[in-house]
């Protein structure tokens, strides 16, 4: 039963993208809130994960997510393991900034990009 834009695979959320293209989200104790750097990599290395991939919604976030790709290269997690970045103030001067891999303007553009790097389709 649905409420208020709440059903099974709500469409006002952008998680919905990465679950209709077979993609897994790991999800930390307090999700999208100044996850530690360190959390990032634990985890990355406890899933395997090809991609790691990062969201933010102000441009204060621009240097922590810098420190997250220098972090996953310091653990040498790269090049097995991708990183993305994303979010509304994203351009690809801010991606370059950061060091990761790729960047999505949108939710759609980001798992079209994840499916390239994993050789989707």
């Amino acid at each position: 039963r649905a409420r208020h834009g709440r059903g099974r695979h709500p469409r006002h959320r952008q998680g919905h993208r990465r679950d209709d293209a077979g993609h897994r989200r790991v999800r930390r104790r307090r999700p999208g809130v100044d996850v530690p750097v360190d959390k990032f990599i634990e985890t990355a290395r406890e899933r395997e994960a090809k991609v790691i991939a990062m969201s933010c919604l102000l441009t204060s976030a621009f240097d922590s997510m810098k420190r997250t790709v220098a972090a996953v290269d310091a653990a040498g997690l790269r090049p097995a393991t991708r990183v993305m970045v994303g979010g509304a103030p994203m351009t690809e001067g801010v991606c370059e900034h950061t060091g990761a891999d790729g960047w999505g303007k949108d939710a759609v553009e980001a798992v079209e990009l994840a499916k390239q790097w994993m050789g989707g389709s």
